[in-house]
């Protein structure tokens, strides 16, 4: 009955679905004990998170420092925008080849946005969206293009495998989906959702809304 019970268990964890190795998020401020997290959940080709991002990231310093307070880049590709899940996987890339680059190719990725809205991808290839994004990404990170551009290539298994970062995208999916994410910026303080907070808000109102909840 042992080895039964065993071989049990050992087949049901071989077809479990696999987990991340890490928590979910890419951390802007690197807190140990945070008394605080806050998860943005934001869309590379959403231009109000790019609003809220470029009010948190350059702002970092004078909002977080010195508080037991982490700041979580959750990705979030909209559907709506296939060129989302292009963009979300260079940025996917980036952060398994060295995570301390993400925010600045998070940031370079943001500031070209315009140029992979619908209008301007509408007859674009795939691949020619990989190699704008990858260009982005390894200027903005002085990591090598091929190597980022080898983490999009399709892995040769099966005809319809995906690539390396396939399944942190799926993660990624999985992650927003239980939390029920669907609008782009969604901010949750400490697992909770915060629905007050918008990414019109400035620094100030950021200010305060933190030090509330400290």
């Amino acid at each position: 009955l042992e080895k039964t019970a065993a071989s049990l268990l050992a087949g049901s964890q071989a077809m479990a679905p696999p987990i991340p190795s890490a928590p979910m998020g890419a951390k802007m401020m690197h807190v140990q004990q945070p008394a605080l997290a806050v998860e943005c959940f934001l869309d590379f080709c959403c231009p109000f998170s790019a609003k809220m991002f470029n009010t948190l990231y350059p702002n970092r310093a004078s909002l977080f420092e010195g508080k037991p307070v982490e700041v979580l880049f959750q990705n979030v590709a909209q559907p709506w925008h296939p060129q989302s899940a292009c963009m979300h996987e260079v940025s996917l890339a980036v952060k398994s080849i060295d995570e301390t680059k993400f925010f600045a190719a998070a940031a370079a990725l943001f500031d070209h946005q315009e140029s992979f809205f619908d209008e301007n991808v509408m007859d674009k290839t795939r691949r020619a969206l990989y190699s704008e994004l990858v260009a982005i990404a390894a200027e903005s990170t002085g990591l090598d293009a091929a190597d980022i551009a080898s983490h999009l290539e399709l892995i040769d298994s099966s005809p319809n495998c995906g690539s390396a970062v396939t399944l942190p995208m799926k993660f990624a999916a999985k992650y927003h989906r239980v939390r029920g994410v669907h609008v782009t910026p969604t901010v949750f303080m400490n697992g909770v959702e915060a629905p007050d907070i918008s990414s019109g808000w400035s620094v100030e109102q950021w200010k305060d809304k933190v030090d509330l909840c400290l």
